[in-house]
């Protein structure tokens, strides 16, 4: 990604589907470490060069594969949302987490794997609400 030219009233969105990383030889824990790697340089980034807001967007976990299981995608939303959540409440510049992809049950057709239905998954759902209370108490901007 090259960035030419940053408005002064804009948001820079980050956009890297790190739930579509090769996961097949990965274990969970050098995905995680990849993703703390990614998004450290991004905040460090964003705070030296950019000057600027980031949101990390895409992040999920597909029940397409193999070792998927509901706990495991939960564990990883609610890591991201720390992160996002600890950067924001210190003042940093991480202050954003959009998950793929919000769906209802009828929209099975389009479903890729990495698809939330909220009331087939009661446990996300908290998570996601409990993100955005925490996010709504601080005084962002």
């Amino acid at each position: 990604m090259v960035i030419t030219s940053l408005s002064r009233v804009h948001l820079v969105l980050i956009m890297k589907r790190f739930s579509r990383l090769p996961s097949t030889n990965k274990t969970e824990a050098e995905q995680l470490a990849f993703v703390d790697k990614w998004i450290e340089s991004h905040v460090l980034d964003s705070n030296a060069v950019l000057e600027k807001p980031i949101v990390i967007s895409e992040f999920g976990k597909s029940y397409k594969l193999e070792a998927y299981n509901l706990d495991k995608r939960n564990k990883y939303s609610q890591k991201i949302y720390d992160d996002v959540y600890n950067s924001a409440k210190l003042g940093g510049p991480f202050v954003g987490g959009l998950f793929w992809q919000l769906m209802t049950s009828r929209m099975d057709n389009m479903a890729d794997g990495y698809n939330v239905v909220l009331e087939q998954s009661p446990s996300t759902a908290s998570i996601i609400a409990e993100q955005s209370k925490r996010l709504s108490s601080l005084s962002l901007y």
